[in-house]
């Protein structure tokens, strides 16, 4: 049962993805390649001299290298040295790797003797041989050849190889020199398959064989080499060594790979450092996606880091989880090797074109990304009514269009690539056209919309056609209040998309104005007031009458302005085109109205002053006559 739940563990951890970093060191830099897959791109400027350090932790080593001459590159389980300081163009280079059990970051090699053919063997045009190489701690073959021919083009399957050297030498067949090219290859697997596509070739073979041995605490170690990966392992050795050359490529090893020369030493202490790596979750175009979580799973802790940090770890391999938006997105087993490791998520990004129901862009409504009845993202509209949503992972999501703080729209998308799609929402122009009763346009009529929950959301006035444009409401519920004059209408509508006609019952009233002897009062002004407010104002034609035109129904004042005073008079319009007489306490006198007051006034003052007259006149009389009595003349 335990080997049997370990089998299923182990399963699961090599099934995830495995992510790992090549670092790559030119003369002027240093820097990281994430390597999620099993091939990378490499551009190599013209005139470098570059070295390429595998992942040791990741158990990957090179299949292929395109893009260059076999002469100006080579490579091992642990780095990749690339001379381009002849090459007249930058490289771009394909590089291939292969799972692979012996790319460790330490081991021990142990060189055995050249075995010679005793027969050269002849490969003719368009025919191969096949070289098998047994044992099973056999951890490369180094191959001595000698092309008899200059002019060749010898292909080898079977096995990676890496050509180590290659120079012209001159040999004799049957006492006869020839010129030829002596080649020394390094195949890193038991099998090579010679193709010849060209002439007749002799080929004179060697070979080498190279053994591997794990390295542990405690050993004992005699005649091999050690090399390993400073970056991950600390090794401490006693005994008889010294630095090296690669035994395989015979250059020198780029930091941090070591080579050591050891004629006897013991492993006093082998471990792996503890060390900082940086990880980094990516898009597809290499930008850190600041909005993920980073679960590292190391040992017995557990890190979590947002969108790149330090993680401390001691583990060759960890496993790394990465949380998007609350979800899962993806488990990985990441190499600790390099430095710095990306980690790409598959992410895509989704554009939004946010219409009304009349295809025109909605600027400024809210947009709303869910995920599983979450909240994912919110972003707002531009003028053009676009929104575009990045790093958005693989699902199914819902689509929410908030405008006004109503929800206008929504639709439900699926993202498994790239996306461009249009959400046509309910919104469009409300679009009011005021009549009266008769169906005459109301002019610069006061509006007022309010929503739901009675918000107010628009106002204004009617232009010349009697016309009131909300601009993008939701279609939906409104009650429209209209204020004209002194009373308000209030209506509900129902906006649909469509414009909505709403009567307002205005009616016209017939003033005719009368004085108290019936006649008729012209020239006068007349006011008429609701309340206290005045709300409009005529003067009395020749025949005493004043037109009052979209008056609402109710209770108003008419004030007449006369001679000595203003008339007050109540009045009621209750229907249409409605004629009213109004007699006033005053008279006509030369064609304004005078108050009877005023009238009864001056009469009274022609009166008193007629009486006075006659008074004096009286007086002066009575005065006349006594003096006639008075006066007696004698003679």
């Amino acid at each position: 049962m335990v080997l049997l739940f370990l089998v299923v563990v182990i399963g699961m951890v090599y099934s995830k993805p495995r992510i790992g970093s090549l670092e790559v060191i030119m003369e002027n830099n240093r820097k990281f390649k994430s390597l999620a897959e099993h091939e990378i791109e490499l551009k190599v400027p013209s005139g470098d001299v570059c070295a390429v350090i595998l992942d040791t932790c990741l158990g990957l080593s090179v299949d292929s290298i395109n893009g260059i001459s076999a002469d100006e590159v080579m490579f091992n389980r642990f780095f990749i040295k690339i001379n381009a300081s002849r090459e007249s163009y930058d490289l771009s280079l394909k590089i291939s790797l292969r799972e692979d059990n012996l790319t460790k970051p330490i081991v021990a090699i142990y060189p055995g003797k050249w075995t010679y053919l005793k027969t050269p063997i002849s490969v003719k045009a368009r025919s191969s041989h096949e070289l098998v190489f047994s044992g099973e701690d056999v951890y490369c073959v180094k191959l001595k050849l000698t092309v008899l021919t200059k002019d060749f083009n010898l292909e080898f399957n079977g096995s990676p190889l890496t050509l180590v050297s290659r120079e012209e030498v001159k040999i004799e067949i049957n006492g006869v020199p020839i010129s030829g090219i002596e080649l020394t290859l390094v195949a890193y697997g038991n099998k090579l398959s010679m193709i010849n596509r060209g002439r007749d070739v002799i080929i004179i073979l060697a070979y080498r064989k190279y053994f591997y041995r794990e390295v542990s605490e405690g050993d004992l170690l005699e005649n091999c080499f050690i090399l390993y990966d400073s970056r991950v392992v600390d090794l401490k050795l006693s005994g008889v060594f010294s630095e090296s050359p690669d035994p395989l490529l015979e250059v020198a090893s780029p930091p941090p790979i070591k080579c050591l020369n050891v004629t006897r030493v013991t492993v006093d202490e082998l471990r792996r450092k503890s060390r900082y790596i940086e990880l980094r979750a990516v898009n597809r175009l290499s930008e850190i996606v600041e909005e993920a979580i980073i679960e590292v799973h190391s040992g017995q802790k557990v890190f979590r880091i947002k969108g790149s940090g330090l993680v401390k770890v001691r583990d060759d391999l960890c496993l790394v989880k990465v949380y998007l938006f609350g979800t899962l997105i993806g488990e990985y087993i990441v190499s600790t090797a390099a430095h710095i490791v990306e980690i790409p998520l598959d992410l895509y990004e989704v554009e939004l074109e946010i219409k009304d129901s009349g295809l025109r862009p909605i600027d400024g409504a809210e947009v709303q990304l869910y995920s599983y009845s979450s909240l994912v993202l919110k972003r707002a509209t531009a003028e053009n009514g676009q929104v575009i949503f990045r790093n958005i992972p693989r699902g199914v999501y819902l689509v929410k269009v908030i405008y006004g703080g109503e929800e206008i729209g929504k639709k439900s998308i699926e993202v498994e690539h790239s996306v461009r799609d249009i959400v046509i929402c309910d919104l469009a122009d409300l679009v009011l056209y005021l009549k009266d009763t008769a169906n005459h346009p109301l002019e610069n009529m006061e509006v007022e919309v309010y929503g739901k929950s009675s918000q107010l959301v628009a106002s204004g006035c009617t232009n010349g056609s009697g016309a009131f444009v909300a601009k993008c409401m939701p279609l939906g519920k409104y009650t429209v209040v209209v204020r004209y004059l002194c009373k308000n209408y209030t209506f509900t509508v129902f906006h649909k998309g469509t414009a909505i006609e709403l009567e307002i019952p205005l009616k016209s009233m017939k003033i005719i104005v009368f004085d108290i002897l019936s006649n008729t009062v012209s020239g006068a002004k007349i006011e008429l007031y609701a309340s206290k407010a005045k709300i409009a104002e005529k003067v009395l034609d020749s025949k005493g009458v004043a037109l009052f035109t979209k008056i609402p129904e109710g209770e108003y004042t008419i004030k007449v302005h006369c001679i000595g005073g203003v008339e007050e008079k109540p009045i009621k319009l209750v229907s249409e085109s409605a004629v009213i007489v109004v007699y006033l306490d005053a008279l006509n006198v030369a064609g304004k109205p005078v108050k009877t007051e005023l009238v009864k006034l001056f009469l009274m003052s022609i009166g008193v002053v007629l009486a006075l007259t006659l008074v004096m006149k009286l007086k002066l009389a009575v005065r006349r006559k006594r003096i006639r009595k008075i006066i007696i003349v004698e003679e």
